[in-house]
């Protein structure tokens, strides 16, 4: 595949693994082949160089996230904690139909995505050749809580790692810390995506059925995941406008009897903006505010 040096189109299947579909490279300029079905992704807007130093790894590679900024002991509890770990800019994409052929009822993938060195990289997840969660960029082993559904008929998973867009791959090492598929319920998630180039979809799954919720936004970056507001550093002035908009969502509203909430911008949506948001379900009775995680979102 080219580690350590420009690695070109190259996606390398993997037929001699049930459950590892193929790896690849992230490459800029171009769209990346990412599955042996031939689905791709452009990932152009996230990474700089199709250059890597190695990964992806089952184990820590020379830093190791284990027990700083809230990462649990993932090298030292083997038995309940795992890592897998990349340095940017690298894929590997599951074969969903196989490990749930092995596995029944599998019903959402959790992990921990982050960077272990420098602040300059950027995890994702796809399913099935669409992008559910883009996130960073991170450093100095911090990390975002992922959560992503998985329907029973999703054939691909894809974890992949970029540079951030910097220029540079020095010290991008990307982790995902206990990467799980499991059959447990999601939590309430918030999720970004762009079903085309120039949209916005913004969607809210597995809250509280029709408890109402805040769902606020900045382009302050701050002390992003670890801002004032639940993860994010928004204005208090920009916050109350937020909560209290009559306009409904995607600011405010109410769940819908599943948990969820759907907004849909069509087109108008610049590349290149990087979002920071979070959802708050709230408990109608006590007030309760019961957060999703932080997420970042750049659209392309």
């Amino acid at each position: 595949i080219g580690f350590g040096f420009n690695s070109g189109a190259v996606f390398l299947a993997q037929p001699g693994n049930t459950y590892v579909d193929g790896i690849f490279v992230p490459l800029p300029g171009a769209t990346t082949q990412i599955t042996s079905s031939g689905l791709n992704y452009d990932f152009s807007p996230f990474v700089s160089t199709s250059m890597t130093f190695g990964g992806p790894t089952n184990g820590p590679t020379s830093n190791d996230p284990s027990n700083l900024n809230g990462n649990p002991n993932y090298t030292g509890d083997p038995f309940n904690h795992s890592i897998m770990t990349t340095h940017s800019n690298v894929g590997i994409t599951f074969d969903l139909q196989a490990i749930m052929l092995a596995n029944p009822g599998i019903t959402v993938f959790n992990a921990n995505g982050g960077g272990a060195c420098s602040p300059s990289c950027e995890v994702f997840v796809l399913i099935d050749g669409g992008l559910v969660v883009q996130a960073g960029p991170f450093g100095y082993n911090n990390f975002q809580v992922v959560s992503v559904p998985i329907p029973p008929t999703a054939s691909f998973l894809t974890l992949a790692t970029g540079d951030g867009n910097t220029g540079s791959i020095n010290c991008a090492h990307g982790y995902f810390g206990d990467p799980f598929l499991s059959n447990g319920s999601p939590p309430c998630a918030l999720s970004f995506s762009q079903p085309v180039p120039g949209s916005l979809q913004v969607e809210n799954i597995g809250c509280t059925p029709l408890n109402p919720y805040v769902t606020a936004y900045t382009f302050n970056q701050g002390a992003f995941p670890g801002g004032w507001f639940f993860g994010i550093d928004i204005g208090w002035a920009n916050l109350i406008s937020q909560a209290t908009n009559p306009l409904g969502p995607p600011t405010n509203g109410f769940f819908d009897a599943n948990g969820g909430s759907l907004w849909i911008l069509p087109a108008g949506v610049p590349p290149g903006l990087t979002i920071y948001a979070v959802t708050i379900d709230i408990e109608p009775v006590t007030g309760q505010p019961n957060p999703t995680s932080a997420i970042s979102f750049t659209t392309t």
